[in-house]
């Protein structure tokens, strides 16, 4: 019975240049749009909203001060419940904020980049929620370690397979879960 929106948009296109005779295909990041559309979605029902954001520098372990500001700007909203990024190729840390959360950049899920060992590294948030009083929020932020092994490009959680014996792949494992956690908590 959980109706939840999720909701999108982008800094920018990697350099492609935006249809203009489709504008429907891209929603540029504009905060007080996104907020609009979060108000919207909550009074046709959504009883929890995701915005994803794909923002900022490429190859950072730390969120820019501009994407800090707009996710926090986003969080704030009454209507936002979740803000989830990603474009930076590398894990970025959390933000708590009471009952919210700010996941600033998942690393990559599945990626052949391979130039530096930080791109192989990703994270799957789980986030548990429960209802209080006539809404929902989030009770907890988990979070799965991940690894994507360049020569197959099987991605692997990396606590469960260390703890199964990763063989010749335990050492990157290791140090992939290592950097995701001491990120995710900076």
């Amino acid at each position: 019975g959980l109706t939840i929106a999720h909701l999108s948009a982008t800094w920018w296109l990697n350099g492609l240049k935006e249809p203009s005779d489709r504008p429907w295909l891209v929603q540029d990041l504009d905060v007080d749009d996104l907020i609009d559309k979060a108000e919207a979605a909550k009074a046709a029902g959504a009883d929890y909203v995701v915005v994803s954001v794909h923002c900022c520098t490429e190859y950072q372990t730390m969120p820019t001060a501009y994407q800090r500001d707009t996710d926090r700007r986003l969080i704030d909203s009454p209507a936002i419940d979740l803000v989830v990024g990603h474009h930076a190729h590398f894990v970025q840390p959390v933000e708590n904020r009471g009952d919210e959360f700010i996941v600033y950049g998942l690393g990559n899920f599945l990626s052949g980049q391979r130039r530096r060992p930080q791109t192989a590294d990703g994270v799957i948030v789980l986030a548990d929620l429960v209802p209080r009083g006539d809404e929902w929020v989030t009770k907890e932020l988990r979070y799965v370690p991940t690894w994507v092994v360049g020569s197959t490009y099987r991605v692997l959680p990396a606590a469960e397979t260390i703890a199964e014996g990763a063989g010749s792949l335990a050492s990157s494992l290791r140090a992939s879960w290592n950097r995701t956690v001491d990120t995710i908590e900076a």
